[in-house]
């Protein structure tokens, strides 16, 4: 992991927050239930979403002495149920989410570009979410996933407080972090979370 703390510690900006958080772990986790949590993350917060996908679990899943087990890849989800999960608008993309498992693995044979387009071919994957999937799920770490946080941060630190486009943040850390820009993007989300730096309002 030093090799990628390395690789990413471009100036002060960034290695303030590698030396904050450091020990920081990127996990991989499975692809299936990555692309349906990042879909519930839509125009979201973190305790809504896990609230959500225990519900899709409790519905869907399996009951074990831990708990619910997620549902397995290529489940049916009927909308009718879903409603029960309160998914809102969310519920259409996982109703319609009918990939199965031989997707997934054939995202693993993609380019980074070509996977990204196969994801984005799914209703209620726009770029970021695809981004996440491929770096939580495919070990992706070049891309740079960009939502309001790391698009606030990104222009105070690097562009003097200037709006900038999503897509002129997402191709500037990819270019700026290199290969790594995905636990760059992790670093600096975490920062903007905990305040390390002072944000615009």
């Amino acid at each position: 992991f030093d090799k990628i703390t390395n690789e990413i510690s471009k100036d002060t900006h960034i290695n303030k927050a590698l030396k904050a958080f450091e020990g920081l772990i990127i996990l991989t986790q499975d692809p299936y239930e990555t692309t349906v949590s990042f879909i519930c993350s839509a125009f979201n917060n973190i305790k809504r979403i896990r609230l959500m996908l225990n519900k899709i679990c409790i519905e869907y899943g399996n009951q074990t002495k831990l708990g619910y087990t997620f549902p397995t890849c290529g489940t049916f989800f009927d909308e009718n149920r879903l409603q029960n999960c309160g998914l809102g608008f969310r519920k259409n993309y996982i109703a319609q989410l009918k990939k199965g498992k031989e997707f997934f693995y054939y995202l693993h044979n993609l380019d980074t570009n070509l996977a990204k387009k196969e994801l984005m071919g799914i209703k209620g994957i726009g770029s970021k979410v695809a981004d996440c999937i491929l770096l939580f799920a495919y070990r992706r770490y070049e891309v740079f996933c960009t939502d309001v946080w790391i698009k606030r941060i990104i222009e105070k630190l690097y562009f003097n407080n200037t709006k900038q486009s999503v897509r002129t943040i997402e191709e500037f850390g990819k270019d700026y972090f290199g290969k790594y820009a995905g636990v760059a993007q992790q670093y600096l989300f975490l920062a903007a979370k905990k305040e390390l730096y002072e944000l615009p309002s």
